[in-house]
């Protein structure tokens, strides 16, 4: 969704708003995915998905010519809005999703600390603070770049989404360690 979509679905209801703002993206509408039993009959609308997004595939033209062969070509890039809190706290979001269910302690700590100090000083600039009491105090400063993630994309949360595949490889792409 748009921030403008957010805010007319905002403007229609009272009930609290969660918005998806980090983790990886599925190529389909995520929970009406049928690719993946279709393919190999695990359903990822039961936690099952085999990924056949990751997977390479060639593309034909009507002839049958190749015109991109053996790429990734529905692999996405995944979702990082950390950019856009404060835009999607002012759209009407009242919590904010995090993928983690089946990544590691590591990546968890890391990308929920990064999040968690760049909402926290979003509200303190608003005079504001976290509703929960909770602390934790990090021994390292969390940086997403340095998790797993296929490169990032906002998909779009301004208007049109530029750029959001990630057809070279579905495999983390890190942090560029030296010069080629």
């Amino acid at each position: 969704l748009t921030l403008e979509q957010i805010r007319e679905i905002r403007r229609q209801t009272t009930v609290e708003l969660e918005c998806f703002v980090h983790g990886a993206l599925c190529v389909c509408a995520s929970g009406k995915c049928y690719m993946s039993y279709a393919i190999g009959g695990r359903s990822g609308n039961r936690g099952c998905c085999a990924q056949p997004c990751r997977r390479r595939y060639t593309l034909k033209d009507k002839a049958g010519n190749t015109i991109v062969q053996d790429r990734y070509l529905l692999s996405i890039k995944d979702l990082n809005l950390s950019d856009y809190l404060e835009p999607l706290l002012d759209a009407g979001i009242t919590s904010f999703k995090i993928e983690g269910r089946l990544k590691d302690a590591d990546y968890v700590a890391n990308v929920v600390g990064y999040y968690r100090q760049k909402l926290d000083a979003v509200l303190a600039a608003r005079g504001l603070q976290k509703t929960s009491s909770g602390r934790v105090r990090l021994n390292f400063v969390p940086d997403p770049e340095k998790t797993f993630n296929r490169r990032y994309t906002d998909y779009g949360i301004l208007g049109k989404a530029h750029k959001i595949g990630s057809i070279d490889t579905p495999k983390s792409l890190g942090n560029m360690s030296g010069l080629w």
